[in-house]
């Protein structure tokens, strides 16, 4: 059977998010395929520079980002990103190898910076036709220490990724460009109204009532504490009462700091609900008719394909401003990193249905649709056709062939 490894590190959601969705995408289209992901920093010597990695990434891109931006800069500098490749091969090849060891695939996937040459440098001589994958997650406008490895294969999710790839000189023949990365169940949109009713029913809520999405992604919320007291102060002073969904995915402090403004704004409970981590995602986006979120490409291009306007109140310098970008561009949304003024926006934007209506007409016609099924079938042939070399290999070694 063909296999495939699936690299990652859990730095920020995004990159675990997209190897899982490779891997279900994958088995979904050929369920005899063996996939393994697999964290570089998990069960390792680095695991506890995984953890401070993690940790120290939300810092930065929430609390620091000044510094984030300083790293950005000496990190597009040759000599600053050939140390961090080596900082990082010291740190994780070890386990790197022992896992590629272990799996014997036919085809490497990182959806990490850097992972790739890490693999490349430690893959074991057993292992003889193996091809090496980067999936740049971040579709518009990816930093260059994507492309350091000049000999890589890099799959990209828009032209303008591509020409960042270009200009940091990796080979054309080496970029294969696909349509939007993102989970392919969006590509399906609720459309009965009593189905929709029915979800918001089960949470709790008035289906009279709008509902205003919030949520940052997998491990993180912005500004989530003054978000939420904008919110109830201004919504208890309004008639047409607006309902609001707060996803603070796996930062667990943020949720208990949210529930403890809420005890303070007991008229307000039944019109907030507060979830942490959750598989309720296509839910919440179908019934919101409003969505404020943090500019990550995955929860971007899943509230877009469902046809709801979105405005983006912070996103990570460098690598989510292409998302702001295309969003601005193409009049999908606004971009209000103020909380106060972004609370204020939403409840103008949820009384002008003119406006959402607008907004909600242009995404129809835009048809914005996951491409990662196709993205599935090219990694499952080239896997194919490396197990097919492979074999005749063995057995042209082992002189069983005529």
């Amino acid at each position: 059977m063909p296999k495939v490894l699936i690299l990652y590190a859990k730095v920020g959601g995004g990159h675990e998010s997209a190897a899982k969705s490779i891997k279900k995408q994958i088995l979904d289209i050929s369920p005899t395929t063996k996939v393994e992901i697999y964290d570089i920093f998990e069960n390792s010597n680095s695991s506890f520079v995984g953890t401070v990695m993690e940790k120290g990434y939300i810092l930065l891109v929430e609390k620091l980002v000044f510094i984030w931006r300083i790293l950005l800069f000496l990190f597009k500098i040759p000599f600053i990103a050939t140390i961090g490749k080596w900082v990082l091969n010291r740190l994780v090849r070890s386990n790197v190898r022992e896992k590629i060891w272990q799996c014997e695939p036919d085809v490497i996937i990182s959806t990490y910076y850097y992972v790739i040459d890490v693999a490349a440098k430690n893959i074991p001589k057993k292992i003889s036709n193996v091809e090496l994958f980067t999936i740049v997650t971040d579709t518009f406008s990816p930093h260059p220490i994507w492309f350091s490895v000049k000999n890589g294969s890099y799959v990209l999710f828009s032209q303008k990724a591509k020409d960042i790839a270009l200009t940091a000189k990796i080979d054309d023949k080496r970029l294969t460009l696909f349509g939007s990365f993102f989970n392919n169940s969006f590509n399906e949109t609720i459309t009965s109204k009593s189905a929709i009713n029915l979800k918001i029913l089960s949470i709790g809520f008035n289906p009279n009532n709008q509902i205003l999405l919030l949520a940052g992604g997998g491990s993180s919320l912005p500004n989530g504490e003054k978000l939420l007291k904008n919110f109830v102060s201004i919504n208890s002073q309004q008639k047409d009462k607006k309902q609001l969904i707060i996803v603070c995915g796996r930062n667990q402090k943020l949720k208990l700091k949210l529930e403890k403004i809420l005890k303070n704004h007991p008229d307000q409970k039944k019109l907030v609900k507060i979830f942490g981590f959750t598989n309720k995602m296509y839910d919440f986006i179908n019934i919101a008719d409003l969505i404020i979120a943090k500019a990550g490409p995955a929860f971007v291009f899943e509230s877009l394909s469902q046809f709801k306007p979105i405005i983006i109140n912070s996103f990570i310098p460098d690598q989510e401003w292409g998302n702001v970008e295309y969003i601005l561009d193409n009049k999908f949304g606004y971009f209000q990193p103020n909380p106060e003024k972004c609370i204020e926006k939403c409840f103008n934007l949820l009384g002008d249905r003119i406006e959402l209506g607008n907004i909600r007409n242009r995404l129809i016609k835009a048809q914005i649709k996951s491409d990662i099924l196709n993205l599935a079938k090219f990694l499952v042939k080239i896997s194919q056709k490396n197990l097919n070399y492979n074999q005749l290999k063995m057995l042209k070694d082992t002189g069983k062939t005529r």
